[in-house]
């Protein structure tokens, strides 16, 4: 479809509208705290992400046919309630800290997937993935070192739920190899992720309507625009670039989550955050651009799962 030399430039700046999408995101979580609790939010987005994306995932099973077992549903069950996990603390890390903080801590899952993959799956990691882990950890102390005590928090819960992005990645690599059917596991998780805060949500976050009201665009901004149609737009994409182009270009969404928070929140970091910053981009590019999740993130379908909630 865009093979010409005309247009091969689409694919590539689909994958960056995409990053910036995701990156989006971030403001909306951290606006729509001003009014509901992170549970409220997270039910409501979820719940909409699963209603948006159904539909194919209904379509995707009818076409697949693949009898799903027991331990299977239990896979998708702890991938599930990892999700919850990495989420929830990432929403509560957003009411501590930066917009800008938040999307480049949250990156470095991608420099903790090799090594979560060694745990779970054996892969062992390139030798780039011990240097840039350095590297990473050097840059989330420096980003973090100015911050007030509130903020050392919410940075911790970042690189905590960026922890559970990258387990999750893992695991659903490992379901992907059983049912290849992207779109039914992410409406499993998304169902699994709404009912369950909405539950919590009932106990513990009171809801009147003015809340409603006053967050009332980002839960779908979060669950219809950045999750459905820019997962939908990435995977598309990805289907016409090579892998290593691809982690490139998705890389950019911690610089967009940065100039984002600059330009709508009046984000202000100093010298010393912004080095740890680049610290991290760099060690997410470099881990990106050489490979070094191995099979992992290569398959624009398990990539996809990932940014779908993320």
């Amino acid at each position: 479809m865009w093979g010409t030399e005309s247009v091969a430039w689409i694919p590539s700046a689909l994958l960056l509208v995409s990053a910036a999408i995701s990156a989006g995101s971030f403001i909306a979580q951290s606006s729509a705290m001003r009014s509901i609790g992170p549970l409220w939010y997270l039910g409501i987005r979820f719940l909409l992400a699963a209603a948006v994306i159904a539909p194919l995932a209904i379509a995707e099973f009818r076409r697949v046919q693949i009898p799903i077992s027991f331990r299977t549903w239990l896979l998708v069950t702890s991938i599930g309630a990892t999700l919850l996990g990495a989420a929830l603390s990432q929403q509560i890390a957003l009411m501590l800290t930066t917009v800008t903080r938040a999307g480049f801590l949250t990156s470095l899952y991608i420099v903790f997937t090799p090594w979560l993959a060694l745990a779970f799956l054996g892969s062992s990691p390139r030798t780039i993935v011990w240097l840039m882990s350095v590297v990473a950890v050097l840059g989330a102390w420096l980003l973090q070192h100015e911050g007030t005590a509130s903020a050392n928090v919410g940075e911790m819960l970042l690189i905590l739920g960026a922890l559970g992005w990258a387990a999750r990645l893992v695991l659903v690599d490992r379901l992907l190899r059983t049912i290849p059917m992207p779109f039914l596991v992410v409406l499993s998780q998304s169902l699994f992720v709404g009912v369950i805060a909405c539950i919590l949500a009932l106990t513990i976050e009171p809801l009147g309507r003015n809340a409603i009201a006053g967050a009332a665009w980002e839960p779908v901004y979060g669950g219809v625009i950045a999750a459905a149609v820019g997962y939908l737009i990435q995977v598309v994409a990805q289907a016409h670039v090579t892998a290593p182009t691809a982690a490139v270009l998705l890389s950019a969404e911690a610089p967009f989550a940065a100039l984002f928070g600059v330009l709508v929140n009046g984000d202000q970091l100093n010298a010393t955050s912004w080095v740890g910053c680049g610290l991290i981009f760099l060690a997410v590019l470099l881990v990106q651009l050489n490979g070094a999740v191995s099979d992992i993130g290569s398959n624009p379908a398990r990539v996809g799962a990932k940014k779908f909630e993320a």
